[in-house]
């Protein structure tokens, strides 16, 4: 959140603890509005990113008066293969409370092949529980997973709020017809595509963090 600082002030939301089995993304994008409704009188811009992004798209359409301008980030209109079939895994992962396998498997899988995958997989397993000492209780995360597993888009009334989608051509989660396929499904939003960038390494780039400011600056 670094690049944002400087020209936004900046708020990290997470979701709330002991979530119920069921709860589901309009479940916790209405916990979301209700603390923007508690902190700010009008409505503010929000960076949706990863799963957050779902969260975020769910936002914008369920309480449109809640977001200004929405910016997504390696988030699409819904899971869809490889993507769909890593979220049910860590979820079953986490429903078994198998904390290092958890961090291990999602080091390993947002690594990109002939990269150290396996290394990085074994050195997460051993630090991830130092790194995250709060995470031992994984069942908020299955809950969160499976939530956004029935997350679709196109089941929702349509974003209001004008909208920038941003994805890495390299994204082991969203192919880039994923993501094409999100901004046509959200009236006038604007696609762009990183070629060279990843599921994580997107918002590092240089020329996507300044398009994200650059959108987030025109609604002022």
């Amino acid at each position: 959140m670094m690049p944002f600082v400087e020209d936004f002030e900046v708020f990290w939301v997470a979701r709330r603890r002991g979530l119920a089995k069921g709860t589901t993304m309009a479940d916790l994008a209405a916990d979301v509005a209700d603390a923007l409704a508690a902190r700010f009188e009008q409505p503010v811009d929000v960076l949706g990113i990863s799963t957050g992004g779902s969260i975020a798209q769910q936002l914008a359409a369920d309480h449109p008066t809640a977001v200004r301008r929405l910016a997504l980030v390696s988030t699409a209109c819904r899971l869809e293969n490889s993507g769909r079939r890593f979220q049910q895994e860590m979820a079953a992962l986490a429903h078994e409370g198998a904390r290092r396998q958890v961090f291990a498997r999602f080091a390993r899988d947002l690594v990109p092949p002939r990269r150290g995958r396996a290394a990085a997989g074994a050195v997460m397993a051993w630090l991830g529980p130092l790194l995250y000492p709060h995470a031992g209780d994984l069942g908020d995360l299955a809950v969160t997973l499976e939530a956004e597993d029935s997350f679709e888009l196109r089941e929702l009334a349509p974003i209001q709020a004008p909208t920038l989608v941003v994805g890495g051509g390299q994204d082991r989660f969203y192919p880039q017809a994923l993501f094409a396929e999100t901004a046509r499904l959200i009236p006038d939003a604007t696609l762009a595509i990183y070629p060279r960038r990843g599921h994580i390494t997107v918002l590092n780039d240089p020329g996507a963090q300044a398009a994200v400011i650059e959108f987030l600056r025109a609604g002022r």
